[in-house]
């Protein structure tokens, strides 16, 4: 799903008025943002891939 631009909409017009909400299609994401996106995957692939979401750390000396 990455990189897919969402439709735009347009609402039903509002009772006595002619205004008519709507949004814009989006324009997707960036070159950049795919890259960015892209490395954050690679990572958590890697990570789950080596179990190493966190280190357990010893308990403390009582």
């Amino acid at each position: 799903m990455v990189g897919r631009a969402d439709a735009g909409w347009e609402a039903n017009k509002q009772l006595h008025s002619g205004y008519r909400s709507a949004k814009p299609d989006s324009p997707g994401y960036t070159p950049e943002q795919h890259e960015q996106v892209n490395e954050c995957q690679a990572e958590l692939l890697a990570m789950l891939r080596d179990g190493s979401f966190y280190e357990p750390q010893p308990a403390a000396a009582r």
